[in-house]
């Protein structure tokens, strides 16, 4: 079995996308995934699955629950060990001291260099970002609320799926799925 982690985007905000945690257990638990654990109500879930194509799950996921709960969701799924790797050794970490203002957005595949090359950093100070992987680490000292490089941004920027979580968020993850 490969332990994976699914990160939904956008439900729970809001009135419009709801799902209830234990509905989406039980969703991941009809797809015959096992160990199935939800982490807040923001669409946090690891689950063990046989296969680790990561492509066919997030079809695969994604698909369910538009059948399901008749909206679409995006959905990025990763492994628990690229995750780890991703949220364990940020090189922000050193130079901010306090992890709270550390968000981790993921992307659905690795960025393209010469569009992270072509961020101007300086437009959107004080926040500043590394990429680790498939993942863009974002200092945001005046708080997540207030971010400029936000999910939608990296979205924009990058034409890819993304999905952002808070430092915490991501270390619980990897706790949850061990």
């Amino acid at each position: 079995m490969h332990q994976m982690i699914a990160l939904l985007r956008g439900i729970n905000v809001g009135k419009a996308k709801r799902i209830a945690m234990a509905d989406l257990r039980d969703l991941f638990t009809e797809l015959g995934h096992q160990n199935v654990k939800t982490y807040i109500v923001s669409g946090n879930v690891t689950f063990d699955s046989a296969t680790s194509d990561e492509a066919a799950l997030t079809l695969q996921i994604s698909k369910a629950i538009a059948d399901r709960f008749g909206f679409e969701v995006s959905v990025v799924v990763i492994g628990r060990s690229e995750l780890r790797n991703v949220a364990s050794d940020s090189p922000l970490l050193d130079q901010i001291g306090d992890p709270k203002h550390l968000i981790v957005t993921v992307l659905d595949g690795p960025p393209d260099p010469d569009l992270i090359e072509a961020v101007d950093r300086a437009a959107y100070l004080p926040e500043s970002f590394v990429t680790v992987g498939r993942s863009v680490h974002v200092h945001c000292p005046n708080g997540q609320a207030e971010m400029q490089m936000n999910n939608a941004f990296w979205e924009k920027t990058l034409g890819q799926v993304a999905t952002t979580r808070t430092w915490r968020t991501m270390s619980k993850l990897i706790e949850l799925s061990s």
